[in-house]
């Protein structure tokens, strides 16, 4: 039976609420922004928002702050006001003023599947790239569907030069040094620097295998990148509001603030939320946006950076400066909208292999509109693509043709070993270095707890 009400909730509860599903049919239409304003303002990708249902006679949203405390507005554009907890950042809703619509954020839900239906990408054109659609295949839209063209992305992957770091010393290379990072604000400023010799001589945490000790798990490509990967853990949703969260591992000697001085957490705007002892969140406390998470049980000069902030010149994904983990989505087994991430994870598996799809299909988004589900199964000349390894025994169909365009991805899995699976006792959601249980803030149902190894955030395996 449907449920007439859904809850939702921060990782700290100091926001809580509930929506109202009485008037609606289901399942709710989601879907993914890539804007610019949007990938800035949240540190994500992209964001997957839904349409909070109306009341009845086409009245008002029906989204309800339940908490004593009320979330912090932020006017990210003249249509859009966006709102965040203020003590451990998670995104909550956006509003838009001209239509009176609410967008909620997906991840502080307390259920999803039955619920939320992923229905098509939007403004795609300012991520130059693709952004996270070439992942989760969909329709997709250069910018509002009403007002814009079905997305195609670019058929070859950008070119690289990728150097040893002995080749990067010295200025011999042409290439861009620093690639500069930031909130939709600018409150919180920064920049990366390439890998140097200075990346590879970070202490190794104490509990490393022999095996991983023969390299760095944060550098790939022959030194000239760094990781990046995804996390669908309980934390990271609950403390971001958002389904998926992409991060990028980079040394703090790597990490500065725009004046070249070492990476300071109390630098601008930066707020810290600790959701566990030793496990720390900052994010923007005037946008909102995830900026870092960090650990002193896994490896105090390393840093996670939410991709989202990155402004590379080649696009969203940030491919000259980042390698991404296909292998895996971390913490998979832990998503609360499990077809979602299973999508997100099908579509890395097949970049791997180099399938690279183009967009054939779209649909206008309507508001208001309980579900607009069955527009997106038309079919240009008959193609499917049947996702296989459907979540609950429900299969998920993809309209999108397969191009077989080829994108070889090399260096992603030499001398790397899967130590994520060790288990422990006890409910709750606590630390990315630690435990993060597979109980539901919501409901309170309790599953077993997994320890995220410090050595290797993303389950990294052979």
């Amino acid at each position: 039976m449907a449920p007439s009400t859904l809850n939702l909730a921060c990782a700290c509860r100091q926001i809580t609420g509930t929506i109202d599903l009485s008037n609606c049919s289901l399942p709710l239409d989601l879907e993914f922004c890539h804007c610019y304003n949007c990938r800035h303002s949240s540190g994500q990708l992209a964001i997957s928002v839904f349409i909070c249902p109306r009341a009845p006679d086409n009245g008002p949203p029906t989204l309800k702050i339940t908490s004593k405390e009320q979330p912090v507005a932020y006017k990210a554009t003249e249509e859009l006001i966006r709102y965040f907890c203020g003590a451990c950042g998670a995104s909550v809703y956006m509003s838009i003023p001209e239509t009176g619509d609410y967008e909620i954020c997906s991840g502080l839900l307390d259920q999803a599947e039955g619920i939320l239906t992923f229905t098509q990408h939007i403004f795609l054109a300012s991520t130059k790239d693709g952004g996270m659609s070439r992942w989760i295949e969909g329709p997709g839209w250069t910018g509002w569907p009403e007002k814009s063209e079905i997305y195609q992305p670019p058929t070859e992957p950008a070119e690289t030069t990728e150097k040893p770091i002995s080749a990067q010393e010295g200025g011999e290379s042409n290439e861009k040094t620093k690639l500069k990072c930031y909130c939709l604000c600018r409150g919180v400023e920064f920049y990366i620097t390439r890998p140097d010799q200075d990346s590879i001589k970070e202490q190794k945490p104490q509990h490393e295998t022999q095996e991983q000790n023969e390299g760095e798990w944060w550098l790939r490509a022959n030194g000239t990148k760094y990781l990046a990967g995804f996390c669908a853990c309980n934390d990271c949703r609950l403390a971001t509001g958002y389904d998926i969260q992409a991060w990028m591992f980079a040394p703090k000697k790597n990490v500065r603030q725009l004046d070249g001085k070492e990476i300071d957490f109390t630098m601008g705007t930066l707020k810290t939320y600790s959701h566990s002892p030793g496990a720390y969140r900052d994010f923007c406390g005037k946008c909102g946006a995830t900026v870092f998470w960090r650990s002193e049980e896994r490896h105090k000069e390393l840093v996670d950076i939410s991709v989202g902030l990155l402004d590379a010149d080649e696009g969203a994904r940030a491919e000259e400066w980042l390698e991404w983990w296909t292998k895996k989505v971390e913490f998979e087994e832990l998503a609360l909208n499990k077809s979602l991430v299973a999508k997100l994870a099908d579509g890395l598996k097949k970049w791997e292999k180099g399938d690279v799809y183009s967009r054939q299909i779209g649909t206008k988004r309507l508001y208001n509109t309980p579900n607009m589900s069955d527009q997106n199964k038309g079919v240009l000349g008959g193609l499917t693509d049947t996702v296989g390894g459907a979540v609950g025994g429900v299969a998920n169909t993809a309209g999108d043709a397969v191009s077989g365009v080829g994108n070889t991805l090399g260096n992603t899995t030499k001398g790397l070993t899967d130590t994520v699976g060790d288990t422990t006792k006890g409910v709750g959601n606590t630390a990315k270095s630690g435990v993060d249980s597979a109980g539901n803030y919501a409901s309170g149902a309790a599953g077993s707890d997994k320890k995220q190894t410090a050595q290797n955030p993303l389950g990294l395996s052979d």
